[in-house]
């Protein structure tokens, strides 16, 4: 499979009509050729060369991790997403109802984890678990007998941790990061896939069970976050001020988690913004 964050440099690239042996210029072990296989054939890049390589190709770290984001590439999920953000409670149920259909005839994984997907984003809206028993069974157990975690497992897990229990969470993340540097040879996709999977599950257990939101989202800061990765940093800064609010009911960590959305505002990522404010407003639904 392409290496997505080298498909998306060689888009900045050649639209500026920036030839490969200009865009490696100075940058010591790194040769137009190597480049090319990266940007085509897959591979890593190490960061700090792709740091140096934006630099030559006039792309800010901030704008590369915005177009390189890690985006619902299923059309159906895409779906998911398009009406979650819509807050149209009626087509999610509609959509996921559709989706575990789907699953019903095919018993394909695939199709299983698309539905897992749909029952999580109507949760989240709805408080309503639409996911059976017997499905969340047999999620817990396809996650827990993961031992190669690649993007299809770390997504699994990352969009479906409201339908799962907080030990089985907490379980399930200590795995990966336990796994972190055979994740992370995986390449810069698998890296913050998996960054992002754990910051999902910190805010589920955040509702949940705060005492294991704590314990994991310490672990979490140990973890190496790559230097153009901006979201990581800035969604543990936001839980961190939540789960000192969650302890201390201070006023000040909760306008410090205000202010976390302001800056996501600030920086152009109103995404981020949104998904700050979504969590915000079900912590003071269940803590204050």
């Amino acid at each position: 499979m392409m290496n997505s964050f080298g498909k998306t440099f060689k888009k900045l690239r050649t639209g500026q009509n920036i030839t490969l042996q200009k865009a490696t210029n100075n940058i010591d072990g790194l040769s137009p050729s190597r480049l090319s296989h990266w940007e085509n054939e897959g591979g890593n890049m190490p960061l700090e060369k792709l740091d140096q390589l934006l630099y030559n190709i006039h792309v800010l770290p901030t704008e590369f991790a915005e177009r390189a984001a890690l985006r619902f590439s299923n059309p159906f999920a895409l779906k998911f997403k398009q009406a979650f953000k819509a807050n149209d409670i009626r087509k999610l149920r509609q959509l996921a109802t559709q989706q575990l259909k789907v699953y019903e005839q095919t018993q394909d994984d695939a199709d299983f984890f698309l539905s897992a997907l749909g029952c999580n984003f109507y949760f989240l809206k709805t408080n309503k678990n639409l996911f059976s028993p017997s499905a969340k069974q047999k999620l817990t157990s396809i996650l827990l007998k993961t031992k190669v975690w690649n993007n299809y497992y770390l997504t699994a897990f990352g969009n479906a941790t409201n339908l799962l229990d907080a030990k089985t969470i907490y379980k399930i993340s200590n795995r990966i990061i336990a796994n972190f540097d055979q994740i992370k040879a995986g390449g810069d996709t698998n890296h913050l896939f998996a960054l992002g999977a754990l910051l999902n599950a910190t805010t589920t257990l955040l509702l949940a069970y705060p005492q294991l939101a704590k314990k994991l989202l310490e672990k979490i800061n140990k973890l190496e976050i790559p230097s153009l990765d901006h979201y990581t940093g800035l969604y543990k800064k936001f839980l961190q001020h939540l789960i000192n609010y969650r302890f201390t009911h201070r006023e000040q960590d909760l306008k410090l988690a205000t202010k976390t959305i302001h800056i996501a505002n600030f920086i152009d990522r109103p995404d981020t913004a949104d998904e700050f404010q979504n969590i915000l407003s079900q912590v003071l639904k269940v803590f204050k």
